[in-house]
């Protein structure tokens, strides 16, 4: 039997004694991705999502929406050139419901859905990215201190104990805090059509191609962009540490009549580092979960 490679790598020291350009290494086991090959996979992708798709040789990976009618975000996928094919990231949990949506737009089209098989593994650095062997493929993640690797598991043994270089193990929550400080949305299953993708600042990040052609929930994404002004927007808070903060988490107004002002897009239960999307207006009010945690801290992702 094959060694975990998640043995090999070095525990951390304590906390801040760790030197500032270590590099850390953890699976990610709540991720994985949808294989889209065939010869039209890639036109079909450029009908189905928001982003134009022919970025994609120029880019090395780029994010799209996946929408419905009502332009309401159904999942985030990261996506990237797989060999022949085009590679979709996401979350586990929406996998089934993602295929099975959007496989339904297929008809004749030349296009065949896959998974990537048991024996692979997706994870995240944090620091420097070690050099890769070559069955491994890296990509660079929004705020430059992050990146994903794709492979086979055997191919992270060989990483982990080839690499002349100290790889730290890190905890889903310094992943999740790295995350959430580089803005970096996600949907899950709890907030799965609860956006739109102005409420992400998808259109501020290069999610959202407003010169292709059309995609399911397009017209409303146009409409809002150039004829409205979003009333939501993605931001970093704080709130106490708490097992149970999790993406769709409600934020409400801290006043009597406690008002929805918006909603947990991400956390980290362990430092109560949040990223959330909420109503312009309540920016300067005093917020807090609905659950009662106060949130403070609040910063805009992207300057307007």
């Amino acid at each position: 039997m094959t060694q975990d490679w998640t043995e090999l790598l070095v525990s951390p020291s304590q906390p801040g004694a760790n030197p500032p350009d270590a590099t850390y290494l953890l699976p990610l086991h709540g991720i994985s991705g949808v294989i889209f090959s065939g010869e039209d996979a890639g036109k079909f992708l450029q009908s189905q999502l928001s982003n134009d798709i022919n970025l994609l040789p120029t880019c090395g990976s780029i994010v799209a929406a996946y929408c419905s009618p009502k332009g309401r975000v159904l999942a985030l996928p990261r996506l990237l050139q797989w060999g022949g094919s085009i590679l979709a990231l996401l979350p586990q949990e929406i996998m089934p419901s993602f295929m099975r949506h959007i496989s339904v737009f297929i008809l004749r089209a030349q296009v065949r859905l896959g998974v990537l098989p048991a024996t692979s593994c997706v994870a995240g650095v944090i620091g420097c990215c070690p050099k890769l062997p070559g069955t491994l493929t890296g990509i660079s993640m929004p705020g430059g201190t992050r990146s994903l690797l794709i492979g086979m598991t055997d191919d992270f043994a060989t990483l982990v104990s080839d690499t002349s270089e100290r790889l730290l193990r890190a905890s889903i929550s310094v992943w999740q805090r790295q995350c959430i400080a580089d803005g970096e949305a996600q949907v899950v299953a709890s907030t799965r059509e609860l956006f739109t993708p102005q409420m992400l600042d998808l259109d501020l990040s290069g999610a959202i191609s407003f010169d292709k052609g059309c995609y399911p929930g397009q017209e409303i994404v146009a409409r809002t962009h150039y004829r409205g002004r979003p009333k939501q927007r993605l931001f970093r808070a704080q709130s106490a540490p708490d097992a149970t903060l999790e993406a769709g988490s409600r934020i409400v107004v801290n006043d009597a009549r406690a008002a929805l002002s918006g909603h947990v897009v991400r956390a980290d239960p362990e430092s109560g580092h949040v990223l959330a999307s909420i109503r312009l207006n309540d920016r300067d009010a005093e917020l807090r979960l609905e659950s009662g945690q106060s949130l403070r801290n609040l910063a805009a992702v992207h300057d307007r």
